[in-house]
C-alpha cells in the first residue's frame, strides 16, 4: 500500500496514537542495541543518555529496568545534576543516534520508514513544544506546519 493512500493525499503524515505511523514515534515499544544495552524505545534510550551524561547512574538503572516510555520519562525527569542549559545542545544528537540504532536494526521498520519519504512528519501532541508540532492529530492543524505551535523537532 502507498504512503499516500494511507494520509488521504496529504503531504503531511501525522504521527500519534490513533494512526498507523506510531511506530515512527520515540516512545514505540521495538527493541534495539545500542553498544552492550538493549533499549525498548528510543524515548528509553534518550532518557537513559540524559541519565549517563549528567552522571547520575542511579537513574540510568532504574530507567533501563522501566517497562514503559512513560515511565522512561518519569524518571528522567528527575535526573540528578541535570540542566537544561545543556541538555538542549545535546538531545538533538541523542535523539538521532536512537533512531538511527532503531531503525537501523530492523528491516520491516527501515522499509516502512522509506515509505514516508517525500512527507512532513508530524509528531503530534500539544504539552511539549520541542519535540512535537503542537497540535492534537485530530486537529486540520496538525496538517498545516506555517501554523504549528511546536516546533516539530522529532
Amino acid at each position: 500500500m502507498a504512503a499516500a493512500s494511507l494520509v488521504d493525499g496529504r503531504d503531511v503524515i501525522v504521527i500519534s496514537r490513533n494512526t498507523n505511523f506510531l511506530f515512527l514515534s520515540p516512545t514505540h515499544l521495538y527493541d534495539f542495541k545500542k553498544g552492550d544495552l538493549t533499549f525498548k524505545c528510543v524515548e528509553q534510550y534518550m532518557q537513559y543518555s540524559k541519565a549517563k551524561h549528567f552522571g547520575d547512574n542511579d537513574s540510568a538503572r532504574k530507567i533501563m529496568l522501566a517497562k514503559t516510555a512513560k515511565e522512561c520519562q518519569r524518571l528522567g525527569a528527575k535526573v540528578y545534576g541535570f540542566s537544561n542549559d545543556v541538555w538542549s545542545w545535546l538531545k538533538l544528537d541523542y535523539m538521532r543516534e536512537g533512531l538511527l540504532a532503531k531503525f537501523s536494526q530492523s528491516r520491516s521498520l527501515s522499509k516502512m520508514l522509506a515509505r514516508t519519504s517525500g512527507y512532513t512528519l508530524a509528531y503530534c501532541g500539544f504539552v511539549d513544544k520541542f519535540w512535537s508540532c503542537g497540535e492534537a492529530s485530530t486537529s486540520h492543524r496538525a496538517y498545516h506546519p506555517p501554523i504549528w505551535s511546536g516546533q516539530n523537532s522529532y
